[in-house]
């Protein structure tokens, strides 16, 4: 090991100046010296003792890099509940312009939609509709009707001469007329309800398909709003939370392995 000859060159150098202030100072030299050959004798001792197997050295390599990931996993752990922390209280005062909706005969979740939304009457309307749901998850859906089949698969919002577009799924149906539901979830969602908090004071241009083209009121464009904030606040607090649910599966993972290391260590080399 490089430990050996780095000490042997610093014990030669204090024997050297212990040479020079012999004389002068002889009865802690004395001690001195008695202190520093049994120190030299233990190394040496040490030194030929049980040396670590490759085996032994890849292993505590493993159990020192899991405790260092160990603690980088609690920190972004901490980090992450502290956040959460601070999150949840300003959840409230974002709800207040909500209601609940939930119905049980098929549906899993129940959703928080705005109170400026109109929901009823809207047989024969063309709107954007906007639900957090209980599970924290953004929907936008934007009704059509029509005669005919318009075969909506993109929405177009434009504000002066800004604009946003996103493509979703289309689900059709019959009722007096042609009823076509695009949906979009997530980043897409997001994203179109973003512009309409950025651009609400301007006036909003919908295009849900060729033929339809609509724009939004002032309490869509509020409500809208609002959505987008109790959305993007719901979807900060979910990810902080899938990030303490990994932080808490890897903090086992890795306390599993270190345990196991500590057993391999009790047992008895072969």
């Amino acid at each position: 090991m490089q430990i050996f000859p780095i000490f042997f060159r610093i014990f030669n150098s204090f024997l050297y100046l212990c040479t020079q202030f012999y004389e002068k100072y002889m009865p802690i030299m004395k001690k001195i010296l008695v202190f520093s050959l049994l120190s030299v004798a233990l190394l040496g001792l040490a030194s030929c003792g049980h040396k670590p197997t490759k085996v032994e050295l890849l292993r505590a390599e493993k159990q020192r890099n899991d405790s260092i990931e160990m603690v980088r996993n609690e920190m972004t752990r901490q980090s992450a509940d502290s956040l959460l922390q601070a999150l949840l209280p300003e959840v409230e005062p974002l709800m207040k312009p909500f209601r609940y909706e939930k119905n049980d005969s098929y549906e899993d979740h129940g959703h928080y939609i705005h109170r400026l939304l109109v929901t009823g009457s809207n047989t024969s309307r063309n709107y954007l509709q906007a639900l957090v749901s209980d599970d924290r998850q953004l929907i936008l859906r934007s009704f059509v009707y029509a005669a005919r089949p318009v075969n909506q698969t993109t929405l177009k919002l434009t504000a002066d001469e800004l604009y946003v577009e996103a493509q979703g799924s289309n689900h059709v149906f019959e009722a007096e007329g042609t009823h076509e539901i695009m949906s979009l979830f997530g980043d897409d969602a997001l994203r179109v309800l973003a512009f309409v908090s950025a651009n609400r004071d301007s006036r909003i241009r919908v295009q849900a398909a060729s033929s339809i083209v609509y724009y939004l009121t002032n309490d869509e464009k509020q409500a809208l709003a609002d959505t987008y904030e109790l959305a993007l606040m719901m979807k900060q607090i979910y990810d902080l939370e899938q990030t303490i649910s990994l932080c808490n599966r890897k903090a086992e993972r890795y306390q599993m392995r270190l345990n196991s290391a500590k057993t391999d260590e009790n047992k008895p080399i072969q």
